[in-house]
């Protein structure tokens, strides 16, 4: 069941973007790793209600098929927590989702998708994986949440992890050859902007699209010459053409920030993911290990053609 949500949390999610767009507030900076999603809930909750035979309240019906208030908040526990679909306006958009997609499902069965060797095949797969994540779920890996003093450790432990690197926010003019670099700071130096020259000259289409403007970069992601040029630069000034491997570039820096670390308080949810992912990753191979010790397995690796 979780893994269904979490696939039309996916849907619900695609079709966010795709009717009004967001704009998720995230860190400027790297940590190292990826940030972990947080759980969408911890405590065990009750099953999405597939019909109004409950007491949860009917907020639809769509051809005869109720949609429950409370089949809406599992779909919404399923969404990215960057998401934040909070507003009353915002709720009653999700709704309308809800119901587009249950006409789509809807008109998948009456097309009787459902009865192809393809889809029952994907079906049992299916099926497999998410008695395997249920298992996974169920596992004692928690001990309860990590604690206060467990959490502080960890981030004492491991400061490289929570430290952000030096950035900028930069844009870009990338040409072919030092001597169209040159014709172009030429430009820049005379009543040309940077983001005309950019969207006329640049062979770098992404950005060139938007007048060269690339976003933020970090130290030691990009070539290490441009890296110098980008970290010493006064803020607002194009830099002389640049080699690389991509091209000629000229660049320009709209802001800069120093490295600094997060403080606890600002990664204290991302510390209690690592942790818990950790004791549930040592629990899941201890199970591992059990069903191998007790297993009859016999493997022939030389079969594999």
């Amino acid at each position: 069941m979780r893994n269904i949500l979490r696939l039309w949390g996916t849907i619900f999610f695609l079709l966010f973007i795709a009717a009004d767009g967001f704009s998720a507030e995230r860190k400027p900076a790297e940590r190292g790793e990826v940030r972990l999603p947080k759980r969408a809930a911890i405590t065990p909750k009750k099953p999405a209600q597939e019909s109004g035979g409950g007491s949860s309240p009917v907020i639809a019906v769509v051809n005869g098929r109720e949609i429950t208030l409370e089949m809406v908040a599992d779909h919404l526990r399923a969404l990215p927590v960057e998401v934040g679909v909070t507003a009353l306006e915002r709720r009653k958009q999700f709704l309308d989702r809800l119901v587009q997609t249950e006409l789509i499902y809807q008109e998948a069965l009456r097309r009787k998708l459902d009865l192809s060797e393809k889809v029952q095949s994907r079906l049992r797969l299916a099926r497999r994986e998410i008695l395997i994540q249920e298992l996974v779920d169920r596992l004692p890996d928690w001990s309860g949440p990590p604690g206060e003093k467990a959490m502080r450790r960890y981030y004492r432990n491991n400061p490289k992890r929570f430290r952000r690197k030096a950035s900028a926010r930069i844009s870009i003019i990338v040409l072919g050859s030092e001597k169209e670099a040159r014709e172009a700071l030429d430009e820049l130096r005379g009543a040309a902007s940077f983001e005309e020259v950019a969207r006329k000259r640049s062979i770098f289409e992404s950005s060139a699209r938007r007048g060269g403007k690339l976003g933020v970069v970090r130290r030691g992601e990009v070539d290490i010459n441009l890296e110098k040029a980008i970290f010493s630069l006064p803020i607002g000034k194009e830099s002389e053409p640049i080699e690389t491997p991509a091209g000629w570039q000229i660049v320009r820096v709209s802001e800069r920030r120093e490295r600094a670390d997060f403080s606890f308080e600002e990664v204290r949810d991302e510390v209690r993911n690592i942790i818990s992912k950790r004791r549930q990753e040592r629990a899941f191979n201890a199970l591992l290990d059990k069903l191998r010790r007790e297993s009859k397995t016999v493997i022939y690796p030389e079969r594999i053609k």
